[in-house]
């Protein structure tokens, strides 16, 4: 019985110590929508796998997910996905599902597969290794695609919030005449909480 349970505690710890993918929440409390990129890795060089949404045909540009003004949890319009098979249609509350994703195991080794994937299950092998790093955004004026902009010189309300490893490629914080993004992560009983948060 004893040797049992301690079977059981040690794989469950070696499962909890692999299983790294967080959840990823994005509040958009600003009045303009917010158009994102986003790219997951491991937390050191070289960075591979990582893993980003969806390329589109000339495989230079990332899908935008577009979380609307004024989705947050305030009213339950948040982004969530809980891991990236979970990202899939139909998401949490159906609103922002990921059709396919770009995966890269090295510079010369890419492909694009569904978030159903194997190794994208939360216990696969490119999920366990994996966790979001950052996000490229640039906000635009609610239900349009003109980019929120002004000033002289011109400025913009956009830039990439990352988690600050060397993998990421932005900063925690981004600050603004339009408004302002953070991005910043908490554990909870085991279990690690990715925020992307965009403030007016």
């Amino acid at each position: 019985m004893r040797k049992k349970l301690t079977i059981i505690t040690g794989v469950l710890l070696f499962t909890n110590m692999f299983a790294q993918q967080s959840i990823l929440t994005v509040n958009n409390y600003s009045t303009y929508d917010f158009h994102t990129a986003l790219f997951a890795a491991t937390d050191s060089t070289p960075c591979y796998p990582s893993v980003s949404i969806g390329f589109d045909g000339n495989a230079t540009n990332p899908s935008q997910i577009v979380v609307p003004a004024n989705s947050s949890d305030i009213n339950g319009q948040q982004l969530v996905y809980k891991n990236y098979k979970d990202s899939a249609a139909p998401a949490f509350n159906g609103l922002y599902p990921i059709y396919i994703y770009h995966i890269s195991t090295s510079p010369t080794s890419q492909q694009f597969q569904p978030p159903t994937f194997p190794s994208l299950n939360p216990m696969g092998a490119i999920a366990t290794y994996t966790d979001w790093r950052y996000a490229k955004f640039f906000m635009t004026y609610a239900g349009t695609n003109t980019s929120v902009s002004g000033g002289s010189p011109l400025s913009y309300f956009n830039g990439t919030l990352g988690d600050g490893t060397p993998c990421s490629a932005g900063s925690s914080y981004v600050s603004t005449s339009f408004g302002d993004g953070e991005w910043f992560s908490i554990t909870s009983g085991g279990t690690k909480y990715t925020y992307i948060q965009i403030y007016p």
